[in-house]
Order: structure tokens, then sequence, then C-alpha cells
């Protein structure tokens, strides 16, 4: 697992519904990292961590302290953090207990600073390229999903120095 930095909050959930815990860490700067579960419940083994993922925004710094809870009673967990400054966001899911995910019609990928040539890839769960994009300086990619049929889908982030898969 990767050190996101000091001044960070950690809370768990079973996020993708597989049984065991996913961590959300909220960070000093704003940022959300996302740390999927990819052991088991019992030797639980956390992917790398994905920056503002599962459709989080990045809060005004001063820390994000979040917590999973149903505030709308639907069966699954949204997301609530308060921050250093004594602001409160609120994230609602708007997947399924089988399906959580909170993106909705817009799916923000937000890079590092630093961050150069990112190849983007979309395929679906079976395998389909369905969007690829490549970003050269830009500090956010911003992808219509209104009119994607409800799945699984895996992203991939390919840059030069690193590559990362997710499953949304």
């Amino acid at each position: 697992m990767n050190n996101v930095g000091g001044e960070s909050s950690v809370s768990f959930a079973d996020l993708d519904n597989d049984g065991d815990l996913d961590m959300i860490s909220g960070h000093f700067s704003g940022n959300y990292y996302y740390f999927q579960n990819i052991g088991t419940a019992t030797a639980p083994n956390f992917a790398t961590g994905v920056i503002n993922s599962l459709g989080l925004t990045s809060t005004p710094t001063n820390g994000n302290n979040n917590t999973f809870v149903d505030l709308d009673n639907d069966g699954d967990f949204d997301i609530m953090s308060g921050v250093g400054l004594g602001d409160y966001y609120y994230y609602k899911n708007i997947g399924t207990v089988s399906n959580p995910n909170p993106v909705g019609n817009t799916l923000t990928i937000q890079l590092e600073k630093n961050a150069k040539n990112i190849q983007v890839s979309i395929m679906s769960i079976e395998g389909k390229l369905i969007y690829t994009k490549k970003s050269i300086n830009s500090s956010a990619i911003i992808i219509d999903l209104a009119n994607w049929s409800n799945g699984i889908y895996i992203v991939k982030l390919n840059s030069i120095h690193e590559n990362k898969t997710i499953k949304l």
C-alpha cells in the first residue's frame, strides 16, 4: 500500500461487494485515496491507492475525515466527510448494493500535478474497449457516462512511469 502522506484519516467498507473491506483515506491536501482490497477478509491486500476515484472530488485543504454511512437508507454506503475548517461534504452512492458506483453520469479522473502523457482506456468486464484517450499535460480527464450501459468497467491508466488498473 502506498503512503499518501501525513495527516490522513481512514475508513473501511465493502465498496465492491466482494466480502472484504476496502479503504478510503482522506488526506490533509483535500484528496481522497481509494484502496481496493484485492485480498480476502481474513488476509487483506490493498491495491495501490487511486486518487479521487469513485466520483469523489477534492475538498478544500485542512483535512478530510470521512466515514461510511447509509444516510439515504437505500442499503448502500454513502460517504460523509468533515474538513478542518468545519465544512461537511456528502457523497451519495448512486449505485446499488450489488453494484456500488458513486460515479453517476460523469467520471472525473484526477491526475497528479506532474502527470504527463497519460493513456486512459476503459473496457467492459468482457474486455471490449469502450473508451480511450491520451491526456497531455492535463490535471483531470472528464468522461460523460450518461449513455453508457449499467455494468462493471475496467479503467487502465498508463504512462511511461506507472500503470494502474481499477474496477468501476
